[in-house]
């Protein structure tokens, strides 16, 4: 009994030393291709937990752009469902609150997120999320990108409302271009 216990456990300890071994880091592209345009890294950070990759096209600087894509990776592994359960706790604790839909197709979840202007912001800001979870990574990563249409001055409420509409129109055209889309992350 003693040594079948001792065998059970050294047993799992050489799945999990292989199952780890197996996991790989993710290796972010330096440029990427989406919807026509070539993007660059122009910016990343990197903690503990997470790291950050943000690319621009047209020479844009990271600080004031018109289209960005962003990778996050998360060193920890989400299944979709997870990913879309902790976006929408996180989207409805913000003030205010952005105009969101959630969803999974197939092994990755979806965010498509809109956020109107403010007094700092005087654009709407469109968002695309995709996750991906990769079994030979050792994390999740999700891939967004993001567009922002300029408003000069204050808007009427069917101004707004207009604005939305076709704000949304693009976003889920956006999102069914990205769904159809083949890049996947490299981990290595």
């Amino acid at each position: 009994m003693k040594i079948t216990r001792v065998m059970n456990r050294f047993i799992f300890l050489v799945l999990l030393v292989n199952v780890c071994a197996l996991a790989e880091v993710f290796v972010p592209p330096k440029s990427m291709e989406l919807f026509g345009k070539q993007y660059t890294l122009a910016f990343q950070n990197e903690n503990a937990d997470v790291a950050l990759y943000e690319y621009t096209t047209d020479n844009e600087p990271v600080e004031n752009w018109n289209r960005l894509i962003t990778l996050q990776y998360y060193k920890r592994k989400l299944e979709p469902l997870e990913f879309i359960t902790a976006m929408k706790a996180g989207l409805d604790s913000r003030k205010p609150i952005p105009h969101y839909s959630l969803y999974q197709k197939e092994e990755h979840g979806y965010a498509l997120l809109i956020f109107e202007p403010s007094r700092e912001h005087l654009h709407f800001e469109a968002d695309v999320q995709k996750s991906f979870h990769p079994v030979e990574c050792d994390g999740t990563l999700i891939l967004q990108y993001g567009v922002r249409t300029p408003t000069l001055q204050q808007l009427s409420s069917e101004d707004k409302s207009r604005m939305l509409k076709d704000v949304y129109g693009q976003l889920k055209l956006d999102a069914e271009q990205i769904a159809q889309n083949k890049w996947v992350p490299t981990c290595e």
